[in-house]
């Protein structure tokens, strides 16, 4: 198993429209904010294989030992971003499936 970091969004730093566009999977925005001070926040450490484990695992937080909690953490959900502490590659949970973060 490996570990990846999950970034989730300060929706309260955003403006409406941003927070919005996030949540419906607006890579340019992610792609934007991800890299900026405070906007995102590490929220937990999953031990998964992959990223859809990563997924399935984030989503069924509640007494889960694959999951430490770092700071507020909600479910997995599309905006989040998913760092593989290994690689350091990042990929941001889309509509459907997930999509390379560079």
């Amino acid at each position: 198993m490996k570990k990846y970091l999950v970034k989730q969004p300060n929706h309260g730093k955003l403006e409406e429209k941003h927070s919005m566009a996030i949540s419906r999977g607006k890579v340019h925005m992610v792609f934007w904010y991800v890299n900026e001070e405070g906007y995102y926040r590490d929220s937990a450490i999953i031990k998964a294989d992959n990223l859809d484990k990563v997924f399935e695992e984030g989503n069924f937080p509640e007494y889960n030992d694959n999951i430490e909690v770092l700071d507020t953490f909600y479910s997995v959900s599309v905006g989040d971003v998913i760092v593989d502490l290994e690689t350091k590659e990042k990929h941001m949970v889309d509509r459907i499936g997930f999509t390379k973060i560079y």
